[in-house]
């Protein structure tokens, strides 16, 4: 009789944090809790509630499943609760919801940029109606037509689900949901952000990043330890691991040189 009470204190107690938890992050039946405010706006911004269209201005609180959409020639800002930056282009279509996997972006068409903030837990996606973009905090772009999707990442990795397949994407690489839809340069995918300029240049400093450390020797192999005399008599395997400790302090001194050099590098770097 006790363990049985003590098994449904338990389960209580596993309900109300449960509960708690749903709560605080929006989760339960019939909540409609905002996921995003609008940061600013270029032209005109609408949202679209059934055949209710209304124009909203830069403070808007997007909640729950509200549907954005900006005019011909607009764009807008908008900063999810995590402290992502989501830029929208033109004719852009989008809402915002969360479930306990993460935050999703639903992308009915358009182009969105995404800053994606470091997720404390689950992921950041960008939804389309024939790819799953997946991340934990990059920079990357979403371009979704008729024809069907281009993805493209500007800084850090991304994976993207398809039909049929799933791709991990780094900077300065792209791909499309089918065939029909054509690869673009980066620089002319993203040619519509004001912050273009600076994208770029944090490809470039990546690009420079990843030859010089692609350059730096690799340590020599180890055959023989100090340690080994201390081994027991009855060790079947053993096994030396070279040294990284002078490949490491190279390449931060090689990163550390770059961000010396790069101001878009330093906006970029947290730390």
């Amino acid at each position: 009789m006790l363990a049985t009470g003590t098994i449904l204190c338990g389960l209580a107690v596993l309900a109300v944090a449960f509960t708690t938890l749903a709560y605080r992050n929006g989760l339960l039946p019939g909540q409609h809790p905002v996921r995003a405010a609008v940061q600013s706006v270029e032209g005109s911004l609408y949202a679209v509630s059934g055949e209710e269209v209304r124009l909203v201005p830069a403070g808007y609180e997007i909640r729950n499943g509200d549907e954005i959409r900006t005019a011909k020639g607009s764009s807008a800002v908008v900063r999810l609760l995590d402290g992502s930056l989501v830029e929208i282009g033109e004719r852009a279509d989008l809402s915002v919801s969360r479930a306990w996997k993460g935050t999703t972006i639903h992308l009915d068409g358009g182009q969105v940029i995404v800053q994606a903030a470091k997720q404390r837990s689950g992921h950041l996606y960008v939804a389309t109606d024939d790819c799953l973009v997946a991340v934990k905090g990059t920079i990357f772009s979403v371009n979704h037509g008729t024809k069907g999707s281009r993805v493209a990442v500007i800084e850090g990795v991304v994976r993207v689900d398809y039909a049929e397949r799933t791709d991990e994407l780094h900077a300065g690489e792209q791909a499309t949901s089918n065939a029909s839809v054509s690869k673009v340069s980066i620089q002319d995918e993203i040619a519509w952000s004001k912050n273009s300029a600076k994208y770029l240049a944090l490809l470039g400093d990546f690009a420079i990043l990843q030859k010089q450390l692609a350059a730096i020797p690799g340590p020599g192999l180890r055959y023989s330890s100090e340690l080994l005399a201390y081994i027991p008599d009855d060790t079947m395997v053993y096994a030396a691991i070279p040294n990284l400790a002078n490949t490491l302090d190279e390449a931060s001194r090689l990163f550390r040189d770059r961000l010396q050099q790069s101001p878009a590098l330093r906006d970029w770097w947290p730390g």
